[in-house]
């Protein structure tokens, strides 16, 4: 089954308006330690959605769990890969990746959370350090194609080193 038509737990009128009050709490800071605002952009408008999630903490590793199924904020996660979880001031940005459930961890009082969809979440800091070695070498590249001057200014590129630069494939 496609997973856009897998069907999920549409909340009522009642826990839509929690949600919202619950999620202007955490963004304020307030709530326990478990409680944090998932902010995912739309996997179509490309608009920024959030919603009151509870992280999971077990054997070192964090899992957003999705009881209601496939919900919308699930397909919008698995869709960028990426989703960021604010408390207060702070908001951390995070991988994601769906779980088997041969995979997925023990909830409450020791039961599976098979129904449900499970997310694991890995930081983004990784990947970040090494974006910006990738910068610090493009740069280096770059300052030796571009030598500065003994007078501390950029020394204009002849017209034939600047054609045979744009030549080179990007790295």
């Amino acid at each position: 089954m496609n997973r856009e038509m897998e069907p999920f737990d549409r909340p009522n009128r009642f826990e839509r308006m929690f949600n919202k009050l619950f999620g202007l709490l955490i963004g304020l800071g307030l709530g326990l330690p478990h409680n944090y605002l998932l902010q995912v952009r739309g996997r179509r408008s490309g608009r920024l959605y959030s919603t009151p999630v509870d992280v999971l903490k077990r054997n070192g590793q964090q899992f957003l769990v999705a009881g209601r199924g496939y919900t919308q904020w699930v397909r919008n996660a698995v869709a960028s890969g990426t989703v960021s979880l604010k408390k207060g001031r702070q908001c951390k940005e995070f991988a994601l990746r769906v779980v088997p459930d041969e995979e997925k961890p023990d909830g409450r009082f020791g039961r599976r959370v098979v129904p449900a969809v499970c997310c694991a979440l890995s930081g983004l800091r990784a990947d970040a350090e090494a974006m910006m070695g990738l910068t610090v070498r493009r740069a280096l590249d770059r300052a030796v194609q571009h030598p500065i001057g003994a007078a501390g200014v950029m020394t204009t590129a002849s017209k034939s080193s600047r054609a045979a630069a744009a030549a080179q494939p990007a790295r």
